[in-house]
């Protein structure tokens, strides 16, 4: 016995009355965007909080679709491991601001303009 076919006009009004899932598409990319975010990644040398050290952040785009965006702490990584390859990073532990004594007050005057210039500084190397 043939089975007879339904027609695709019929498919589709069946298909328009269907129940609908509890989550529409965004709402399910948000999910996914969410629980990528939670893991916890297994770089190491830095501890990023806003990654995880994942070394990457999902971010939904408003046409729901996701990406993967660098994180910032990436820079940060390459930094210290060529603070590594140089041989400095024993120096730079032993000669810092805190370890900088200034009993006289050239001394302190010469930190305090380091330190300014420093914080002025930020963002415009490189």
């Amino acid at each position: 016995m043939q089975d007879k076919l339904t027609p695709f006009s019929e498919l589709l009004r069946n298909m328009q009355t269907m129940p609908q899932t509890p989550y529409d598409i965004g709402e399910l990319a948000r999910r996914r965007i969410e629980s990528i975010n939670k893991s916890v990644g297994d770089l190491t040398g830095y501890d990023c909080l806003f990654c995880l050290n994942r070394g990457y952040i999902a971010i939904l785009r408003e046409d729901n679709h996701e990406v993967m965006q660098t994180c910032s702490c990436m820079e940060t990584r390459k930094n210290l491991r060529q603070i590594e390859r140089s041989g400095l990073s024993e120096l730079m532990t032993r000669y810092t601001f805190d370890l900088y004594l200034t009993p006289n007050a050239w001394q302190r005057k010469i930190k305090e303009i380091a330190r300014a210039f420093l914080a002025e500084s930020i963002g415009k190397w490189f």
